[in-house]
């Protein structure tokens, strides 16, 4: 077999070209690439075949484009010239902003093998073209006040268009940062930074003082302004404009700052009116009386609070009959017109169902009543919708944190002795506690607390502490910083039973809380017992006691709490929700009636006491007699004590022994009165006059059988009787013995007797003619 050789050589100028792919087709197919000095051959090729030899390489034009050998009868050379082409590429992208966005105006910067700039259009989008082949090149967008999402891209040995090249924009930001100190340099736990300007926002500082304001805009203009319930702060506040990096050492100094809130109440002469129950509620809360001038004092009434001082006493009206006091900062004086009222107009019912769209400030204030002042928080929000009283813990707050409703006017235990609400919702979170508390200050209190589980400490029946009760509350430096706690789940909570006596705290417990079952707590007051009782029930009818603790002193005059909070730093704390706080309607004692009476023979005399109102808790009343036309220990014996109603008791009896005296007299009366009651007031029938009914008096001689025929021998016979005659008459009538039927009939026989015998009618008839 008779073959060829098909060879040449491919040359860009004088130089081979290496790397060209060189195809045969035709009669035979093959496929070869030019060596370092461009050279390549087709060997083999069968004679008389027809070839065709055609070069191929990116960036490469070649003359001749082929070379064709028809009837190969010899070996051919086919030598092709090399043309460099310039092969170009485009890279594009787009810039947009975290929300996706595109964002207009961005310049991007081309570098590498060949260097340029261009702008993002209003879509955010850019290109590049107649990028070469094969180049090296990085792309680099610039915005002020922006960085970029990567920072740059490189693309390397370029070989096809590149789309896709995109960036995202991140804003600029800084932080500004500082701590708040006392004098003597001390961190100050939970002061309230509050930044406005470009930006707003509000943090707290930890335990060492310290505070952060993060992600804020390059070039803004910002304020810092601290705040704090009891702290003044040196300066008032500080500004950092254009903001262009970090800025640290943004600093205050914080000083504890106490006024004085004092008064006077007189009537209409000037005179002091004592006794007169005054009632600040707000910030800080707590009852006190007026002396014998009229004069009263609360002393330690934290600065920058906000309050409500209220003056009461029964039979009389007050002008003002409050006063508000804003964001205090000086010493406040309050003075007040008492002017007597019998019958004053009746005050609100303190019963609150927050059935209205904004707190009714007739009833309430906003404050704290059972934590320190330190621990108020304005920032928690505190607000009535949907027919509910909502309080919204504040999150990441340092230190303790609580806000809620304070009553304005005190509580009588002694009147309304059950005070319920109704908790549709416990805050949940660790360190969060909700709070239902009655009380006269900070230190002397009782409440319901609800908390997470994991807050709870193990108490101890000596020493046992409110979670949040302590002076050293936001106030100074505490352990209970800790870091913010995650998003709550649904977690277990536990249910506890507090007291504070002149500062002195007690808890009981934990129970575990069931939100259905403790659905409604109640304090029960037994007066008579000095006993303070803690219940709770599903459906504010069937109560269960929880707890009961000895009180020292009369409950009288109690300030209301629902408050919730958080005792140390916690992440997104759920609100608390209540509803239909609740008074029991007020005891009242008194007599059924005005009078009794009772015959003297009787033994005794009696009258009902009657209790109306209130039958939830035991009450109790003196009663005593005396005065009234009747003697003690003669018809009488006087008598006194306490009538004691139980649960649901409302009628008691008060029996008076009586004295028979056997005496022929008028009838007398005896003076009784209620008094002193005990868990109830007295109502309007508190004195009644008792009868004794004679029974002594003198009979009609008539009615007695010897006058009754001595009678008749005087009438009819005209003569006194003999003694035979006149035995023998009272003997017909006193055989009856006490039969009142057989005596009469035969009083009427001896009447008759007499009428027939033959001495009257011999002596006694008279005729006239």
């Amino acid at each position: 077999v008779v073959t060829f050789t098909i060879s040449g050589r491919i040359a860009n100028g004088a130089n081979g070209l290496p790397g060209v792919t060189v195809t045969l087709s035709g009669s035979q197919s093959a496929q070869t690439s030019t060596d370092a000095n461009g050279n390549y051959s087709f060997a083999s090729l069968a004679q008389g075949g027809s070839f065709t030899v055609t070069p191929a390489l990116a960036g490469f034009t070649f003359v001749p484009p082929s070379q064709t050998f028809n009837n190969l009868q010899a070996n051919q050379t086919a030598d092709f010239a090399a043309n460099a082409v310039a092969v170009t590429f485009i890279i594009s992208g787009r810039v947009t902003n975290a929300s996706a966005v595109g964002v207009p105006g961005a310049l991007i910067t081309l570098s590498g093998s060949q260097a340029a700039t261009t702008n993002t259009d209003a879509n955010g989008d850019y290109s590049f073209a107649s990028l070469a082949q094969g180049g090296n090149f990085t792309v680099t967008p610039s915005f002020a006040g922006f960085t970029f999402t990567p920072p740059s891209r490189t693309f390397n040995n370029l070989q096809a268009n590149q789309t896709g090249a995109d960036f995202t924009t991140n804003a600029v930001t800084h932080t500004l940062s500082g701590r708040v100190a006392d004098s003597g340099g001390q961190g100050i736990l939970g002061i309230n930074l509050t930044l406005s300007g470009t930006q707003s926002a509000v943090t707290t500082t930890d335990a060492a003082g310290n505070y952060s304001f993060t992600g804020l805009a390059n070039g803004g203009n910002f304020t810092l302004t601290p705040s704090e319930t009891n702290f003044r702060f040196v300066p008032v506040s500080r500004q950092v404009n254009n903001l262009q990096a970090d800025v640290g050492g943004v600093d205050f100094t914080g000083r504890l700052v106490n006024h004085t809130i004092t008064g006077r109440i007189v009537d209409a002469q000037g005179n002091g009116i004592p006794d007169v129950l005054v009632t600040l509620s707000g910030a800080l809360s707590a009852v006190t009386r007026t002396d014998q001038q009229g004069n009263f004092v609360f002393n330690d009434v934290p600065t920058s609070g906000s309050f409500n001082i209220t003056p009461e006493k029964v039979g009389f009206t007050f002008e003002p009959r409050r006063q508000n006091v804003t964001g205090i900062n000086s010493d406040v004086q309050f003075e007040a017109l008492g002017v007597v009222q019998p019958s004053p107009t009746p005050t609100p019912d303190p019963s609150d169902d927050f059935s209205g769209t904004q707190i009714d400030f007739e009833r309430w204030i906003i404050g704290i009543l059972t934590n320190p002042p330190p621990a108020f928080d304005p920032l928690v929000s505190v607000f009535q919708s949907g027919g509910l009283l909502h309080i919204q813990p504040r999150a990441d707050a340092n230190g303790p944190s609580y806000s809620g409703l304070v009553s304005i006017r005190t509580i009588d235990l002694n009147a309304s002795p059950a005070v319920s609400v109704e908790v549709v919702q416990a805050a949940q979170g660790e360190a969060t506690q909700t709070i239902f508390g009655l009380g006269t200050n900070d230190d002397n209190w009782f409440r319901f607390v609800v908390e997470d589980a994991s807050t709870t400490a193990p108490q101890s029946a000596s020493s046992a502490t409110a979670t949040a009760g302590t002076k050293q509350a936001r106030g100074a430096s505490s352990s209970s910083s800790a870091a913010p706690s995650a998003t709550p789940t649904p977690a277990p909570q536990n249910l506890l039973f507090q007291i504070s006596i002149g500062g002195t705290k007690f808890s009981t417990g934990p129970l575990a809380f069931d939100p259905a079952l403790h659905r409604f707590w109640r304090f029960r007051h037994d007066a008579p017992a000095r006993l303070i009782l803690f219940e709770t029930s599903p459906d504010a009818q069937n109560w269960t006691e929880r707890f009961r603790a000895n009180i020292d002193r009369g409950q009288t005059a109690l300030i209301a709490e629902l408050s919730a909070g958080t005792s140390r730093a916690s992440r997104n704390p759920s609100e608390a929700l209540f509803d239909n706080f609740l008074l029991s309607p007020s005891p009242r004692l008194q007599f059924t009636t005005r009078g009794a009476s009772a015959s003297e023979g009787g033994g005794t005399i009696s009258i009902n006491v009657l209790r109306t109102g209130s039958a939830e808790s035991p009450v109790s009343v003196d009663f005593a007699t005396g005065g009234g036309t009747a003697t003690p220990g003669t018809d009488y014996a006087a008598t006194s004590g306490t009538l004691t109603f139980g649960v649901n008791e409302r009628l008691k009896t008060i029996s008076v022994p009586l004295f028979n005296d056997a005496l022929e007299e008028p009838d007398e009366t005896i003076d009784i009165a209620l008094s002193n009651p005990v868990g109830g007031g007295l109502g309007s029938v508190v004195t009644a006059t008792l009868t004794i009914l004679d029974d002594d008096r003198a009979r009609n001689s008539i009615d007695e059988s010897e006058f009754f025929v001595r009678q008749h021998y005087r009438d009819f016979l005209g003569r006194d009787p003999d003694a035979a005659g006149l035995a023998f008459w009272v003997n017909n009538i006193e055989s009856c013995g006490a039969d009142a039927q057989c005596r009469d009939i035969r009083r009427v026989d001896t009447s008759a007797a007499f009428f027939l015998s033959i001495e009257f009618q011999e002596t006694g008839y008279f005729v006239h003619r």
